[in-house]
This record gives C-alpha cells, sequence and structure tokens, in this order.
C-alpha cells in the first residue's frame, strides 16, 4: 500500500506536469499559430504525444541532474520534497493564469536550494552555478541565432523570402520546428515536474519521466492555449519568416542544452529569439511594455520560490515533518 506522504508526493507531480505542459504550449507551438500554418487544435493535438515521447524517451538524463546533483546527498524527506513540487506548482500555475511566460527551471531549482538551505542540506553550488550561467546565456545565443537568421533571408531573398514561407510547404516545415520543439520541451522539462520524485526516493528516473511526460501531455492539450496567444501574438509583430526564424533558434539552443544533460527555459529561449527577429526586422515590432513585464517577472519568480520553499521547510521542520 502507497504511504499517505508518497501519495501526496505522486499527485503533487503530477499536477505540475499537468500545470507546465499549459505553460510551454506557447513556447511549442506559439510560432507555427503565429504563421498560421494549421488550426490551434491541430498544432495541440501534434505537441501532447510528441512532448510525452519527448520525456520519455530523452527525458531521463536531466532527471537525475535534478533529482540527485543539487544536493550533495542527493535526498530529502518526503515532505520536503512535496513542498518542493507544491512551491513550484502554485508558481507556475498563477503566472500561467496571469498570462506570464516565466522560466519554470528557474522556479523549480531556487525552490530546491531554498528548501535545502532550510533543512540544512549541503548545496551543490557548481551545478547551480551552471544553471545560471546558462540561463544568461540562453537569451543571448537564441536573439543572435534568430537575428542572424532573418537578416540572411532578408537581405538575399527579401520578397521571395516572404512568398516562400507563406507556402504549404514553408508551414509544413514550420509546424515540423514545432513538433521538435514540443519533442525538446518533453526532454528538457520533465525533470521540473518530477524531479523532485527522485529527491524523495519514490521514484526510478525511468518512472518519473513516464509519469510527467502524461501530465505534460494532457496540460499543454487541455490548457495550453492561453500562453500560445501571448507568445504568438503579443510579443512581437510577427511575419511568417519571423516566426520561423526564431522557432529554428529556439530548437537549436534546446537542442544544444538538452545533449550536455541540462535543461533551460523554452520560454527564455524564444523570448530571446522573438527580440532577435525583431531587432532583425525592425525594433517598432517590439511591443516592448509586454517585454519589460515579463522581464521583470523573470527576476521575482526564482527569488518568490526560494522564499515560499524555505519558508514552508521551516514550518515543516516545526512540526516535525522534516
Amino acid at each position: 500500500m502507497i504511504a499517505p506522504g508518497t501519495l501526496l508526493l505522486l499527485v503533487l507531480a503530477f499536477g505540475f506536469a499537468v500545470a507546465l505542459g499549459a505553460h510551454y504550449a506557447g513556447a511549442c507551438m506559439g510560432m507555427a499559430d503565429a504563421a498560421r500554418a494549421t488550426s490551434r487544435r491541430r498544432l495541440l493535438l501534434l505537441l501532447a504525444p510528441l512532448t510525452f515521447l519527448g520525456a520519455a524517451l530523452a527525458g531521463e538524463r536531466v532527471e537525475r541532474t535534478i533529482g540527485h546533483d543539487l544536493l550533495l546527498h542527493g535526498h530529502l524527506p518526503i515532505p520536503l520534497a512535496a513542498s518542493i513540487i507544491g512551491v513550484a506548482f502554485l508558481l507556475t500555475s498563477l503566472f500561467t493564469a496571469l498570462r506570464i511566460p516565466v522560466s519554470v527551471s528557474q522556479i523549480v531549482i531556487f525552490a530546491t536550494v531554498g528548501t535545502g538551505l532550510a533543512a540544512g542540506a549541503s548545496i551543490e553550488w557548481s551545478t547551480v552555478g551552471i544553471f545560471v550561467l546558462i540561463w544568461a546565456l540562453t537569451p543571448i545565443a537564441s536573439g543572435l541565432i534568430a537575428y542572424l537568421l532573418l537578416r540572411t533571408l532578408h537581405r538575399r531573398w527579401p520578397a521571395q523570402a516572404l512568398r516562400a514561407m507563406r507556402s504549404p510547404p514553408a508551414l509544413m516545415a514550420m509546424i515540423g520546428l514545432g513538433a521538435l520543439t514540443s519533442f525538446l520541451m518533453g526532454a528538457n522539462d520533465v525533470s521540473n515536474a518530477t524531479g523532485a520524485l527522485l529527491l524523495g526516493g519514490v521514484s526510478t528516473a525511468t518512472a518519473a519521466a513516464l509519469v510527467g511526460g502524461l501530465g505534460l501531455g494532457l496540460g499543454a492539450f487541455f490548457f495550453g492555449g492561453r500562453l500560445i496567444d501571448r507568445m504568438a501574438h503579443e510579443v512581437v509583430d510577427l511575419d511568417p519568416p519571423m516566426a520561423a526564424s526564431a522557432q529554428l533558434a529556439q530548437s537549436a539552443v534546446l537542442f544544444g542544452v538538452i545533449l550536455a544533460g541540462f535543461y533551460t527555459s523554452l520560454n527564455q529561449a524564444l523570448m530571446g529569439a522573438l527580440l532577435g527577429v525583431g531587432y532583425g526586422r525592425h525594433r517598432s515590432r517590439i511591443r516592448w511594455s509586454v517585454v519589460r513585464h515579463i522581464v521583470i517577472e523573470w527576476g521575482t519568480g526564482p527569488i518568490t520560490a526560494a522564499g515560499l520553499a524555505a519558508a514552508t521547510t521551516l514550518l515543516l521542520r516545526w512540526a516535525g515533518l522534516g
């Protein structure tokens, strides 16, 4: 029989995976939606199973990084592992409801750090430092790649590129890029939702990836529309070449980070790419008030996560549960 604490941890992990799938749908299929490649329902029908496959087939390595490498001893009592997921679940759901695309990976890692510090655990600061470096470089790298891609298209084939990107083969390619990003999202982000199952010692990396992948797919399909609107239509005034360049740049950066066994923020990768194509076409296409609001929340999210997780941990320990 499953112990109540273990059951709570599993339920929270699955619920968080659903919330995370909803939050990252825009980062996966927003550019295909912006290019009007096909209906949104079809995009979500494609996104859901590919997200699950990415988690099941390629998420195990990143699961181990989050589940074992952030804390020197690799495990926490189940109530403390549940507090990490609970805080991340709460904040991710809040930001999704507010239509603010944040870095869920930052929220999860800083919640883990806050819990570890409050519990007196030893933090693997070198791993945290690597993640901070990756987060800083991600939007810069994707923005630069997207800018160069768009400027190459614009300079060499300005009119032809615009016409070509509106052709059926080009729109199919956009859907393919969204599909690739969906697979990468499953591999990249499943550990956000279920890495705490490894910290709590209640799951293997493979099982955690399967549970998380199912939740990601369901969340993306049923609740992913809110942030698709935000990323596709409210940050930058996009045309098809801009959308294609942004999606390709995001996918390239994500692929490189995942191959290294780490993970980064899909939203930050796409935001950097969107700014890159905005500058590449003209700065007036960028809606700066929206960008400023999102960037501010990138800073407040991790700090809030660490504070809430530390406070929850201290309360649990005071109650004798940690």
